[in-house]
Protein backbone atom coordinates (compact mmCIF):
# COMPACT_ATOMS: atom_id res chain seq x y z
CA UNK A 1 0.00 0.00 0.00
CA UNK A 2 1.39 3.05 -1.15
CA UNK A 3 1.66 6.52 1.24
CA UNK A 4 -0.98 7.97 -1.54
CA UNK A 5 -3.26 4.99 -0.76
CA UNK A 6 -3.13 5.13 2.77
CA UNK A 7 -3.52 9.13 2.43
CA UNK A 8 -6.56 8.48 0.34
CA UNK A 9 -8.20 5.90 2.80
CA UNK A 10 -7.38 7.84 6.01
CA UNK A 11 -9.17 10.43 4.50
CA UNK A 12 -12.36 9.03 3.15
CA UNK A 13 -13.02 8.04 6.82
CA UNK A 14 -12.67 11.16 8.05
CA UNK A 15 -9.53 10.32 10.72
CA UNK A 16 -7.50 13.06 8.98
CA UNK A 17 -6.72 16.43 7.43
CA UNK A 18 -5.26 16.75 3.92
CA UNK A 19 -1.89 17.61 4.34
CA UNK A 20 -1.36 16.42 8.06
CA UNK A 21 -1.46 12.00 7.25
CA UNK A 22 1.89 11.24 7.06
CA UNK A 23 3.05 13.55 9.70
CA UNK A 24 0.20 11.51 12.18
CA UNK A 25 1.22 8.58 10.77
CA UNK A 26 4.85 8.41 10.97
CA UNK A 27 4.07 9.92 14.26
CA UNK A 28 2.71 7.08 15.54
CA UNK A 29 5.01 4.77 14.35
CA UNK A 30 7.67 6.80 15.76
CA UNK A 31 6.32 6.29 19.50
CA UNK A 32 6.54 2.77 18.76
CA UNK A 33 10.02 2.24 17.38
CA UNK A 34 12.10 5.11 18.87
CA UNK A 35 12.95 3.43 21.67
CA UNK A 36 13.60 -0.31 20.02
CA UNK A 37 15.42 1.21 17.51
CA UNK A 38 17.72 3.04 19.70
CA UNK A 39 18.87 -0.08 21.47
CA UNK A 40 19.19 -1.76 18.08
CA UNK A 41 16.01 -4.08 17.77
CA UNK A 42 12.98 -4.37 16.52
CA UNK A 43 9.57 -3.66 17.90
CA UNK A 44 8.95 -7.63 18.09
CA UNK A 45 12.12 -8.25 19.69
CA UNK A 46 12.30 -5.32 21.99
CA UNK A 47 8.53 -7.09 22.88
CA UNK A 48 10.20 -10.27 23.76
CA UNK A 49 13.46 -8.70 25.40
CA UNK A 50 11.10 -7.25 27.51
CA UNK A 51 8.60 -9.86 28.16
CA UNK A 52 11.70 -12.23 28.96
CA UNK A 53 12.84 -9.67 31.71
CA UNK A 54 9.37 -9.32 33.17
CA UNK A 55 8.89 -12.97 33.86
CA UNK A 56 12.34 -13.23 35.45
CA UNK A 57 11.38 -10.71 37.84
CA UNK A 58 8.05 -12.16 38.61
CA UNK A 59 10.12 -15.34 39.06
CA UNK A 60 12.88 -13.67 41.65
CA UNK A 61 9.63 -11.81 43.34
CA UNK A 62 8.65 -15.70 43.97
CA UNK A 63 12.42 -16.78 44.88
CA UNK A 64 12.72 -13.25 47.15
CA UNK A 65 9.43 -14.15 48.88
CA UNK A 66 10.51 -17.59 49.78
CA UNK A 67 13.75 -16.12 50.67
CA UNK A 68 12.18 -13.83 53.56
CA UNK A 69 10.34 -16.23 54.94
CA UNK A 70 12.70 -18.98 55.33
CA UNK A 71 16.18 -17.30 55.09
CA UNK A 72 17.81 -20.73 54.38
CA UNK A 73 16.41 -21.06 50.92
CA UNK A 74 17.75 -19.20 47.87
CA UNK A 75 20.66 -17.19 49.64
CA UNK A 76 22.11 -16.35 46.54
CA UNK A 77 19.92 -16.56 43.84
CA UNK A 78 18.33 -13.37 43.23
CA UNK A 79 21.40 -11.60 43.51
CA UNK A 80 23.12 -13.85 41.19
CA UNK A 81 20.48 -13.76 38.69
CA UNK A 82 20.27 -9.95 39.24
CA UNK A 83 24.37 -9.38 38.30
CA UNK A 84 23.28 -11.59 35.31
CA UNK A 85 20.76 -9.25 34.28
CA UNK A 86 22.47 -5.88 34.76
CA UNK A 87 25.14 -7.93 32.35
CA UNK A 88 23.05 -8.87 29.89
CA UNK A 89 21.77 -5.13 30.00
CA UNK A 90 24.91 -3.44 29.33
CA UNK A 91 25.91 -5.83 26.75
CA UNK A 92 22.93 -4.95 24.74
CA UNK A 93 23.81 -1.21 25.01
CA UNK A 94 27.15 -2.22 23.22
Amino acid sequence: MTSTTIEYYLHSLGLFDIGQELFYINSFVNIFTKHPGEVGESYLEHGFAALRYAFTFLLLFVIAFIHAIFPFLFERTASNCVSEMTEHMRQREK
